[in-house]
């Protein structure tokens, strides 16, 4: 069983304060929702990303505004994303920020996976939903994309805009798509396999004014501690970054595990039965999640995935890949690539 999921409070706090604005009562929202409104005055408090997407679909549900995740992007703050808000402020360029924002990203939400990279054409940051939160209301992401260009636009200048943005959502209806134009000043395409925002590059290097390097460096720390007391409080955590660490040794076990966590492995076994799990589900899950992350990675190859794993051999590892998602490492390769491409093609059309 995988961690459940979690999200900072400060980030539904948007959501709270739009409720607010339109004079509906914001509390009952987030109560009939599983949501306690008095975590929203606590700035290092998480709420369940299962019970945020509640509140999502309560809030699509009642209001019945198609862009009322534009609206919700303009309560934004600094200190919506705690200290990683300030560090982005003072980051050098934006092609920095973004690789701030990609390292910390757990700091938001550990609900979805974000990627940043360059292209031969241009960067792009890209929302990966987990499998189980492919059916999360769209205005959810509409909103995290209107937060981003605000931000960067908060950092850059009011002339920043994307090369292109994709949505998986439908086009929403006038007047509310103009709306979107109004506010993404750039090319949309809707019903789009990903969340996909596409950057200029020499736009992406210009130094900030903004920047302060001793800011950025002290929010990153304030990040970082955050992150590990995090990671403290939760067993799963603690046993996949470790699992992470060992696995390429061929010497991972539940005893070399505990005896890192400084506790029997009995104690183990005991604290991981009380998250709902168990060592070798954990192990499974740790290798299945790194084995596709690596295999996007088209430097590294299988021999080396195979090693960074732990796996005795190819045959091994690739039987494994082939019961984690039903494809050979190889065709799972191919197929993600060609993904790539045709994202590409597309934004050249």
């Amino acid at each position: 069983m995988k961690p459940k999921a979690s999200s900072l409070t400060s980030t539904a706090l948007l959501l709270w304060k739009t409720l607010d604005a339109r004079g509906l009562d914001a509390n009952d929202f987030f109560a009939q929702s599983g949501l306690d409104p008095a975590l929203l005055r606590d700035p290092n408090a998480r709420y369940p990303g299962h019970a945020i997407k509640r509140l999502w679909q309560r809030v699509k549900e009642v209001l019945q505004d198609p862009c009322i995740g534009l609206e919700v992007a303009r309560h934004f703050h600094p200190t919506t994303l705690h200290a990683l808000g300030f560090a982005w402020m003072a980051s050098t360029t934006l092609e920095e920020a973004f690789a701030r924002l990609i390292r910390y990203s757990r700091l938001i939400t550990d609900r979805e996976e974000y990627r940043f990279g360059e292209t031969d054409e241009d960067f792009r940051f890209e929302i990966h939903p987990l499998d189980e939160d492919r059916y999360y209301p769209h205005e959810g992401r509409d909103a995290a994309f209107a937060v981003l260009v605000n931000m960067c636009r908060a950092i850059y200048g009011n002339d920043f805009n994307p090369l292109h943005i994709e949505f998986c959502r439908p086009q929403p209806p006038q007047p509310c798509v103009g709306e979107f134009h109004k506010l993404f000043r750039a090319p949309l395409t809707f019903s789009a396999p990903l969340y996909v925002m596409h950057f200029d590059k020499a736009m992406m290097r210009k130094p900030l004014p903004t920047a302060n390097a001793d800011v950025a460096r002290a929010n990153d720390e304030i990040i970082a501690d955050y992150l590990a007391q995090l990671d403290d409080s939760d067993i799963v955590m603690q046993v996949k970054r470790l699992l992470t660490e060992q696995l390429p040794s061929g010497k991972a076990t539940q005893a070399s595990i505990a005896r890192a966590l400084n506790i029997s492995p009995r104690s183990l076994q005991r604290r991981l039965h009380e998250a709902g799990t168990h060592y070798s589900e954990v192990l499974n899950d740790t290798r299945r999640e790194l084995a596709i992350k690596h295999i996007r990675n088209a430097r590294l190859s299988m021999g080396e995935i195979t090693y960074l794993l732990g796996f005795a051999e190819v045959s091994s590892f690739s039987r494994a890949f082939k019961r984690w998602t039903g494809k050979p490492p190889g065709e799972y390769r191919a197929e993600s690539t060609r993904q790539v491409v045709s994202r590409q093609a597309l934004h050249n059309k």
